[in-house]
């Protein structure tokens, strides 16, 4: 069946589903935007085709003109969408301003506004906001720390550091004004923070004592450590799910796997191995895991957090970011390469998908329809992919 046929009958099926929001945008290089309605495809005047001739994928808004979504002439194979799937299958390379070109290592979304954070770059200017996802502006950071996670609860941003001057956590009501808070052990090299059940709970990949690599906090702003079975592993994230927190690490001590039900009395658990645990999601009733070590296992679940099953990872990269969104599993790789993505609508299952940059990515997350992954260097240091579902 040729790939123009399995579009038609894709478009068939659903031509009377809505897409949410009643329509679909879909960016190009140059950041023109193509606004789609969903309900006016059908068999003969589809919304998205493929054009055999010219083997470009196409887009109408009315069904009777056509004009290619991505320049070029190449077939676009993989974005043939089947499953009721339309999800996180095409990405766009975003330019953003010189202001804001440092090295995002973390990326969040609350309150209808993307913050991400910066490791390096500008002093005093360490932290970026955006409405869109498309359009950022650089802000005002009382520290020059090397921030590392960041994420939203309970109506504050909080941002915690893996190094710099003291305090190494900083919080906002509004990603636009920031405030040094002072972390639980200020020698700590924090990178992973949650917000679950009412608490802010961070993880470290060092710390002072190796019984105390977790720290938590009601309000972002006092901070205390928490006592865990000694390990040497690094703690690079943590995440809520199913009334548990879970934290996992990277390195051969162990257990490389702490489990919480209130982020105060810690366990430890037996994981699949050492393969460089780097990010954790809960979804679908399952955590999931991603690594940069071993050979096709850099995937592990759990529906628990106590039982862990290997799972086949769709490249061998360093899948250091991770995120749960409209049923889909997106992960994003720190190496540089075109296809430095992979997704999962079950946390099983997983396929890479190509991307328009080659920049080292860290972190994703989502928001207003979006998927939002910014990046370290390159002309285009962010991508974004649409998130819309037809169900």
């Amino acid at each position: 069946m040729s790939k123009f046929t399995i579009l038609i009958f894709f478009l068939c099926v659903s031509c009377s589903r809505k897409i949410a929001d009643n329509n679909l945008v879909i960016g190009t290089g140059s950041l023109q935007n193509i606004s789609l309605k969903a309900d006016i495809g059908s068999p003969n005047n589809p919304a998205i085709r493929f054009n055999s001739s010219t083997l470009n994928w196409e887009a109408s808004t009315d069904g009777l003109s056509y004009s290619p979504i991505l320049g070029g002439a190449q077939s676009y194979s993989d974005k043939v969408y089947s499953s009721g799937e339309f999800l996180s299958r095409f990405w766009f390379g975003r330019t953003i301003q010189s202001s804001v070109t440092n090295n995002w290592t973390a990326v969040t979304f609350g309150n209808g506004l993307f913050v991400a954070v910066s490791d390096v770059g500008t002093d005093g200017s360490r932290v970026m906001t955006s409405p869109d996802g498309i359009t950022w502006t650089s802000r005002t950071t009382p520290l020059n720390n090397t921030l590392a996670g960041v994420t939203y609860g309970n109506g504050l941003f909080v941002a915690v550091a893996r190094g710099g001057t003291a305090g190494r956590v900083i919080t906002s009501p509004d990603g636009i004004t920031w405030t040094q808070r002072t972390a639980a052990d200020v020698n700590a090299s924090w990178w992973g923070i949650t917000y679950g059940n009412g608490l802010f709970v961070a993880s470290a990949v060092s710390a002072t004592l190796n019984t105390q690599k977790i720290m938590t906090s009601p309000n972002g702003i006092t901070w205390t450590l928490q006592t865990h079975p000694s390990t040497t592993a690094s703690f690079y994230d943590v995440a809520y799910g199913a009334g548990l927190f879970v934290a996992i690490a990277s390195g051969s001590g162990t257990p490389r796997v702490l489990t919480s039900p209130d982020g105060i009395t810690w366990t430890g658990r037996t994981d699949t191995g050492n393969n460089g645990w780097l990010s954790i999601e809960y979804g679908k009733g399952l955590f999931v895991v991603t690594g940069s070590l071993g050979a096709g296992i850099r995937v592990m679940t759990s529906p628990d957090g106590i039982t862990w099953t290997s799972r086949t990872s769709a490249a061998d990269l360093t899948w250091q970011g991770l995120t749960f969104c409209n049923d889909v599993f997106v992960a994003v790789a720190s190496g540089s390469g075109a296809t430095n993505i992979m997704t999962s609508v079950d946390g099983i299952l997983w396929t890479t998908r190509s991307t328009p940059t080659t920049i080292t990515t860290r972190s994703i997350t989502c928001g207003n329809n979006l998927f939002v992954a910014p990046g370290v260097g390159g002309t285009t240091p962010l991508m974004t992919s649409p998130i819309q579902n037809v169900n």
